[in-house]
């Protein structure tokens, strides 16, 4: 930037900011210079009154030349704006329900656009608040497909990374989890952390009470167990006691000490969770080669090395370690062949995988809805600007620049932007937090909200001027081009039938993009209603699910399995509970278990065939599910402990191993876990279960008997219950009846397993509710702008309606004439957006279930919509024009 460039700035700021005090100098000076050759012509032999009259015309108009002064320094420009923002609001007032229609339809546009960013903000954009964020960096490993990212390190695999220095300048792992943390004698679950002790360190997070973790604070080298917690638990459970430090918690039943508190703003990597405890991870857990766990191994890159680089060293060295160190062939194809790294500067979350499709998808929908928004805008203020040609005439007939004209108008329509973005912004945090409040708990309670922030404003900001560009420029050029005479005259029917013609076009185009939304959300409402008739295998209704996790709780061995029957007993004589069991791994909660499968004379023909999913069940499970035996028997209370261990296997199973159901029963399965290789004989085959996806076909599955198994993992299991009604009805009375029973019974959460599988049917239902939500506001808009060109067209040819009607033409055809140019419009619009939409909708080809984004039926559903749509909107005008009075009508003309 020059330095007349920075002069021509302070001296603008200067002028700007003592606006009172140049405008007294200028009137000074003036006085000065007037007063000056007054007292010169007097000095000549004039009077003084002629002096002062000589003096005044001499120097010129004082107006002009305060104008001439404030222009030069930049304030004519201020001026004028401030008085076309002051004409602008006067215009609005006079038309209320133009201002209303044009506000709420910005509003609506960028309140939704700005909502959907700010949900893509918090999940892909917003860096952590940690020192350098940008140098952070996961590194996980895939399968050769690279579609199935492991998320899983272990110790020696972050030893291997670590010692890159020529890489990293630091590493680190964690581990998320809930656990069960003592306070003041209360037991919660809480989201929490294992971290290794350098975490805090490599963030650059400093404790805002105590200190943060160091190396020796590393459980393997027997130090004392010690904890920092976060701002928000320090406030909501110690009230910001400066006496926290030093205080004693109880994590899964092991004290730890109190000796930080992070600051407010940093709530962990975990992006939408607050890490309420972080503890030093013990990686003595971790040592073995082949014990794998979802521990993210996040690593801060080093200066002049990116990406690229990095992944390209360390696939090499995962293919030495993998060779040199012990792990299952099924695992190292389908998580080992090679390293991926990325960027961690956003954190890392489970949720991007499922909404960062879906909502860049919304943000393309809300992008077309902005769009037809802003033609729908265009056309009203090209209709609103045919009745002010009269008065923009007058303005250039009286030297206004065409230049002006449009400044002025673009001014209205800045205006008119600035108030729906105001009123867009207030919509898109209200909305978007409503939205946040629909994403998976997979962790507890989200901490995420959506704020106006600098990011939010800054969005809405630039949707605000690319909108006024958008609908107010071409209505502005055109309203400026009028002819200055036909305009003082009130004709110009040239201008007219460009006007005309001008809307036609807008029309068809809002038309043609609403299309494009109906087809999509009609396509997503199909592919719901699809997937909610999928045979899943078991009845889905009437079952309610209460999850338990005993983890960090006395509930172990013995005492586990007693309350588990005791639950049984207590539930299964609740009123109107018709069948009561529990399984580690009910349908859709993603719990089934991994294990080492032989089978005694069947050779496994590839690696796969030796993994097999493993439930374990209760007695009653098939009986509360609905599913059938198709061969053989269920598992009942004949399987307690010290019987002969028994396994039901899916009709997949039995198929893949044995050639049909009936062939499984009575031959062996043998689970190799421990040291141990244990016998199942298979005494029955039930129906193919859907256990992950609605969209998969179901998986091989063996069930095995939960009283019999003596290597039970103490993790979270499940009750289910099938109820006589719906089973929302019984969630507080079964909460009752078990905290009655077991007051500390660790209950995570209790919901209808329909529930639950909507909420893995999320991304789908987002899109499909609002989808279907910016489809309905696209059609109202463009009713609108149908209604308000037809409406145009009726006023302008009411004379010839008259003369026809007087020549004896009936109504209807006068409804005909004015319903033909809708459907005209609406013929073509949807003739253009089947083209768009054959294109635009494959992006939802890979969320579709049973459909193609050309699918016949639903184009001509969509098609069908629209020109209901636009005979909605044709009713009123066609009605006038049908009862036009021909006097009337022949007077006016």
């Amino acid at each position: 930037m020059g330095s007349n460039t920075l002069a021509s700035i302070a001296s603008f700021l200067r002028a700007w900011l003592g606006r009172s005090r140049m405008e007294h100098d200028m009137d000074r000076e003036m006085r000065f210079h007037l007063e000056a050759r007054a007292a010169d012509l007097e000095s000549q032999g004039m009077s003084r009154p002629d002096a002062e009259r000589h003096a005044r015309q001499e120097f010129g108009d004082v107006i002009r030349w305060k104008e001439a002064g404030r222009e030069a320094r930049g304030l004519a420009v201020v001026d004028d704006l401030g008085a076309d923002l002051r004409y602008a609001v006067r215009t609005m007032r006079r038309s209320p329900g133009f201002t209303a229609a044009a506000v709420l339809s910005l509003a609506v546009g960028i309140g939704a656009s700005t909502a959907i960013f700010g949900l893509l903000d918090l999940l892909l954009l917003k860096r952590l608040p940690v020192r350098n964020a940008h140098e952070l960096v996961h590194v996980t490993t895939a399968g050769e497909r690279g579609d199935m990212h492991s998320g899983s390190s272990n110790y020696p695999w972050f030893q291997d990374v670590s010692s890159r220095t020529d890489l990293f300048s630091d590493t680190m792992l964690v581990r998320h989890d809930v656990y069960k943390v003592g306070i003041h004698g209360s037991l919660d679950p809480l989201t929490g952390q294992r971290v290794t002790t350098n975490y805090h360190a490599m963030l650059g997070v400093q404790a805002l009470r105590g200190r943060m973790f160091t190396a020796a604070d590393r459980p393997e080298s027997g130090a004392p167990p010690v904890a920092v917690i976060s701002y928000a638990l320090w406030q909501r459970r110690f009230a910001g006691s400066a006496d926290v430090i030093g205080t004693s918690i109880t994590v899964d039943k092991k004290p730890h000490t109190i000796v930080g508190v992070t600051p407010p703003e940093f709530r962990g990597i975990l992006v939408g969770w607050t890490m309420d405890v972080t503890l030093p991870l013990d990686t003595s857990e971790f040592m073995q080669p082949g014990n794998w766990s979802t521990t993210p191994l996040i690593a801060r890159l080093k200066p002049g090395v990116d990406v690229q680089l990095a992944q390209h060293q360390l696939d090499p060295m995962l293919a030495r370690f993998v060779a040199t160190n012990k792990t299952t062939e099924r695992f190292r194809a389908r998580y080992l062949q090679r390293t991926y790294v990325t960027s961690a500067a956003t954190g890392i979350t489970d949720l991007r995988a499922q909404f960062s499709t879906p909502l860049r998808l919304l943000m393309v929908a809300v992008g077309v809805l902005m769009l037809i928004a802003c033609v729908n805008l265009a056309g009203l203020l090209l209709a609103r600007n045919a009745t002010r040609q009269h008065e923009l005439g007058m303005r250039l007939a009286l030297g206004a620049r065409r230049g002006r004209i449009v400044r002025q108008l673009l001014t209205e329509s800045t205006a008119i932007a600035l108030l729906g973005a105001t009123l867009g912004v207030a919509l898109a945090i209200r909305g978007g937090n409503a939205l946040v409040e629909l994403l998976p708990e997979y962790f507890g309670p989200l901490s995420m909200q959506l704020v106006a922030d600098s990011h939010v404003l800054a969005f809405a900001l630039v949707s605000t001027i690319v909108t006024t560009l958008l609908f107010g420029s071409m209505p502005a050029w055109q309203a400026s081009q009028i002819a200055v005479l036909p305009a003082l005259n009130r004709s110009g029917s040239r201008t007219a039938t460009t006007r005309m013609r001008t809307g036609r076009v807008l029309v068809v185009a809002q038309f043609a993009l609403s299309f494009v939304l109906v087809a999509g959300a009609f396509l997503c409402l199909r592919t719901i209603m699809n997937l909610a008739k999928v045979d899943t295998g078991f009845e889905r209704e009437r079952l309610l699910v209460v999850r338990i996790d005993p983890q960090g709780t006395d509930y172990e061995r013995d005492r586990l399995r007693a309350m588990q029957r005791e639950m049984l007993e207590t539930l299964g004589g609740v009123p109107g509970v018709q069948h009561v069991t529990f399984a580690t791994g009910t349908p859709f909660n993603g719990n089934v278990d991994g294990r080492r499968l032989s089978i005694p004379g069947v050779e496994p023909r590839e690696t796969d065939d030796t993994i097999i999913q493993v439930n374990l069940i209760a007695p009653g499970y098939f009986d509360a599910l609905q599913v059938a035996i198709v061969s053989g028997r269920a598992i009942d209370e004949r399987d307690r402990e010290h019987t002969r261990r028994v396994a039901v296997v899916s009709e997949a199973f039995a198929r893949r191993y044995f050639g049909e159901a009936a062939a499984a029963v009575g031959r062996t399965l043998i689970i190799n876990r421990g040291p141990k290789p244990i016998p199942h004989e298979i005494v029955g085959v039930a129906r193919d279960i859907r256990y992950q996806d609605l969209r998969r076909p179901s998986e091989r599955i063996a069930y095995l008997a939960w009283f019999q198994a003596d290597d039970v993992r103490l993790a979270q299991f499940e009750f289910i219950l099938r109820t006589e009604g719906d089973p929302a009805n019984w969630i507080d009375i079964t909460r009752s009846a078990m905290r009655q029973q077991r007051p500390d019974l660790p209950i995570l959460a209790i919901e209808t397993l329909s529930g639950v599988i909507n909420t893995r049917l999320l991304s789908e239902r987002l899109l499909a509710m609002l989808g279907t939500f910016f489809a309905a506001v696209a059609l109202a808009l463009a009713a609108v702008g149908v209604y308000g060109l037809l409406a145009n067209l009726v006023t302008r040819q009411i004379p010839e309606i008259g003369v026809r009607i007087a020549l004896g033409a009936r109504p209807g055809e006068m409804v005909w004439m004015t319903v033909r140019e809708s459907l005209v419009l609406v013929a073509t619009g949807a003739v253009i957006g089947i083209a768009g939409a054959a294109t635009g909708l494959r992006i939802l080809e890979g969320l579709l279930f049973g459909l193609s984004p050309t699918d016949i039926v639903n184009l001509a559903v969509a098609a069908l919509i629209l020109v209901l749509v636009a005979l909605a909107a044709a009713f009123v005008p066609a009605w006038r024009a049908a009862t036009v009075d021909p006097l009337v009508a022949l007077r006016a003309e």
